[in-house]
């Protein structure tokens, strides 16, 4: 069967996912919170790659499959990649802690919102894509727009990586980095220029694998742990008056040592 889109690559990146997610809940311990939101980036991941797949067989069979269905299908996936978007925007927050600004959190529970509820709207008028009476897949004067919209938490995630660098060892910092610029490549590439090749989130499973080996160790989620315990006793002291002094060897430390 001749596909209208080239769906090995989400094949190939949602099998690698499933066999490092397997991985991560056997091997990781799931107490921290980067290790948590990691994960969940992972399963959006896979469930999108997924469901792209099912959506590219009905498309290239849409004289046989309803419209509505084929709708659902798309729907799902735009739902699906913007939900993920916005769970790496949280993980990327997960390592800057709390120096997010809420007012940013709320914006971005907002854009989530206007977003999804873009793509309810557009299941009755066709704004962003809609079958046309032949079965034919048709792009809206908004899709291009959508398209690149998903780039909001990416380039937002970015700029709070720049704003926040010196809270970030050198490892993390530019492990994201990789990942955004990975990211906006592959996106310009494949709306504009390999339509039919499906690559976004191939490329997204590979950089969050390079992810997985830079940053999420199990040495570095227990550390994680331990500075969160820190934090948590730090402020307990202060709220009783109580001043809290640590002692420790600073010639055993490096700036490649997470904090």
């Amino acid at each position: 069967m001749n596909l209208v889109y080239n769906i090995h690559y989400d094949i190939a990146g949602a099998f690698i996912l499933m066999i490092v997610l397997g991985y991560m809940l056997v091997m990781y311990p799931m107490k921290s919170i980067t290790i948590i939101r990691y994960c969940r980036v992972i399963v959006l991941l896979i469930l999108s790659q997924i469901v792209h797949v099912f959506s590219s067989f009905a498309i290239t069979n849409s004289n046989k499959v309803a419209n509505e269905v084929n709708l659902a299908l798309l729907t799902i996936y735009f739902g699906l990649s913007f939900c993920l978007e916005y769970s790496y925007f949280s993980y990327i927050a997960s390592f800057i802690k709390d120096r997010v600004n809420p007012k940013i959190n709320l914006i971005n529970r907002i854009v989530l919102g206007i977003y999804l509820g873009g793509l309810v709207v557009n299941l009755f008028t066709g704004v962003i894509f809609y079958f046309d009476e032949a079965h034919r897949y048709c792009k809206g004067p908004l899709y291009y727009g959508i398209n690149l919209s998903l780039l909001y938490y990416v380039l937002l995630g970015f700029t709070i990586l720049m704003i926040n660098r010196r809270h970030l060892n050198r490892r993390q910092f530019f492990s994201f980095i990789f990942f955004t610029f990975m990211e906006i490549s592959a996106t310009i590439v494949q709306t504009f220029l390999i339509p039919s090749i499906l690559i976004i989130l191939f490329v997204s499973s590979l950089t969050m694998v390079i992810i997985m080996f830079s940053l999420e160790t199990p040495d570095y989620a227990k550390l994680v742990k331990t500075m969160e315990d820190l934090e948590k006793l730090a402020d307990l002291c202060h709220k009783s008056g109580i001043s809290l002094c640590l002692d420790f060897v600073m010639n055993h430390t490096g700036e490649d040592h997470a904090r």
